[in-house]
């Protein structure tokens, strides 16, 4: 993990930085180089990604891997395609009826995209937590008990108690309501719904978690409180978070991707990336030039 970054680095402002969603210049984004490994062991592999609403293109020809138990951190400008990249990982796209994901996008070697995987044994095993806490209208057990119902994965009470209390603990909220889990989950502080929609993704044991702004509607307690979280958690998943924040970027991941105009630019070491970036449009984000 770092916690190092440059924020006032003077450079002049790169052509592609004034184009307009429909004049990139494609020849200042780099391509990630297809088919040489990003990460020694890849639990994720993205080829050659593009992602169209309707006749409209929102993600170009990324490539880049996601390593076993590595924390990846994606940002960038607003409306830069992070968060819909993000969707295509677990193919929570396939709800927008308008959405075309093109590319080979794999899992373990595995194509997520093929006919034969099922989207739901998908995001059993690539669970995701939203920007803004969305806890069922059900009691904090319940929601914790959700999935692993679902999916069959407990055949006895003893043994959905023990899924629901190690969830929670992995989350860091067992101590703070083991005295109440049948009180609604609604009920909590918004750090805690954040922290108990966590505690339910990893109830179904998934592989890989995906947090698109988790820290976005919480204060700056509850984002520390998060932030150990995601470093806790790292050791035994493999997180990818999308982020606002270049700050919090440099504080939980190991590795940064840049991305703008839906154009990956550079994903490198987060030390790297905030110390002594490879690109100029890189460079002007983290130094404050735009975004």
């Amino acid at each position: 993990m770092v916690n190092r970054m440059v924020m006032n680095v003077a450079i002049d402002m790169p052509a592609g930085l004034m184009e307009t969603e429909n004049e990139k210049n494609t020849s200042v984004y780099p391509e990630v180089s297809v088919g040489v490994p990003l990460v020694a062991s890849p639990k994720m592999s993205m080829r050659n990604v593009d992602v169209f609403y309707g006749e409209k293109q929102a993600i170009y020809n990324v490539n880049v891997d996601i390593g076993q138990n590595e924390v990846i951190a994606m940002i960038g400008p607003s409306g830069c395609g992070k968060s819909t990249f993000l969707r295509s990982i677990n193919r929570m796209n396939d709800t927008v009826d308008s959405c075309k994901v093109t590319g080979q996008l794999t899992l373990d070697g595995e194509d997520i995209y093929a006919a034969k995987m099922d989207p739901v044994a998908l995001r059993a095993r690539v669970g995701m937590v939203f920007q803004k806490p969305n806890p069922f209208p059900k009691t904090i057990y319940d929601n914790v008990a959700y999935g692993p119902r679902l999916h069959g994965l407990a055949s006895r009470r003893a043994e959905l108690d023990e899924i629901v209390e190690t969830s929670l603990t992995r989350a860091g909220l067992w101590t703070e309501v083991k005295d109440r889990l049948d009180q609604p989950g609604t009920g909590l502080s918004g750090g805690q719904q954040q922290r108990l929609c966590i505690a339910r993704a990893i109830a179904i044991s998934p592989e890989v978690i995906l947090m698109d702004e988790p820290c976005s509607a919480l204060d700056p307690i509850a984002t520390a409180k998060i932030e150990e979280l995601i470093a806790e958690l790292s050791k035994n998943y493999t997180i990818a978070i999308v982020t606002h924040s270049m700050q919090q970027a440099a504080r939980v991941s190991h590795r940064t991707a840049y991305f703008h105009l839906g154009h990956l630019v550079e994903v490198n070491e987060t030390e790297k990336v905030f110390t002594a970036p490879e690109h100029q449009l890189t460079e002007a984000y983290i130094t404050g030039r735009f975004g």
